[in-house]
């Protein structure tokens, strides 16, 4: 597989959804209330606020630090070469991750300035989760070993074999999770069992990759 540019034009992509985020952030904030909205029970209730100065700082410095951290974490990884082999699909993994940091701000600030607290945030987020956690499925085959990116367990870090059987498996099990939580807004199911569903989902390549490393130390004694 031809090696890819760690950081293209492409990059572009990213950077503009953050551009937006603080765009959106100097031009409705004095728009905002001085508390605005920071978290929903599973009722679809308000049960905390936060300030708008720290608001508008939080969620947009996290998705800086955040990209910043994935761009430039590949130049340290001792498989860069490997890394450069799905550069292209990174990009769009630190895109889906910005991009679903950036739908929550704008949500939250639209929320904020509509005066419309009681939007169906539940169903919002639980649909965009469940997006991501698909969208994510769909390139974990296309992730090579590495140390930082993807499913690292001492397992797949040991063996190329355990690493690209256990992504394979990840798609799956990233796409069930996600539809779960999808069909769990779409039916107004919204409850910590589909949160906890996610969660099993996102843990179970971890825990499968044991059991792929050891049917395949079996096989080789």
């Amino acid at each position: 597989m031809k090696d890819q540019k760690l950081i293209t034009k492409k990059e572009i992509i990213p950077i503009m959804i953050l551009m937006a985020m603080v765009v959106i952030a100097v031009f409705f904030y004095k728009k905002m209330p001085e508390m605005v909205p920071s978290h929903w029970n599973f009722q679809g209730e308000i049960d905390s606020y936060m300030n708008r100065n720290l608001f508008v700082l939080l969620i947009p410095g996290i998705s800086v630090g955040i990209y910043l951290f994935m761009t430039f974490l590949p130049f340290i990884d001792p498989l860069k070469r490997n890394v450069q082999k799905f550069a292209n699909v990174y990009l769009w993994m630190k895109t889906i991750i910005i991009g679903f940091l950036a739908f929550l701000f704008f949500l939250i600030t639209y929320i904020s300035v509509s005066g419309k607290l009681f939007f169906p945030v539940g169903l919002a987020v639980t649909l965009s989760v469940g997006i991501m956690m698909i969208l994510l499925g769909m390139i974990m085959p296309l992730i090579k070993k590495n140390y930082f990116i993807g499913i690292r367990t001492p397992w797949t870090i040991d063996s190329e074999e355990v690493w690209d059987i256990t992504h394979k498996r990840a798609k799956f099990a990233f796409i069930v999770g996600g539809a779960i939580m999808i069909l769990g807004g779409i039916f107004e199911a919204v409850t910590s069992w589909f949160f906890l569903v996610a969660i099993l989902a996102l843990l179970w390549p971890v825990v499968d990759s044991y059991f792929v490393h050891r049917k395949i130390a079996k096989r080789d004694q």
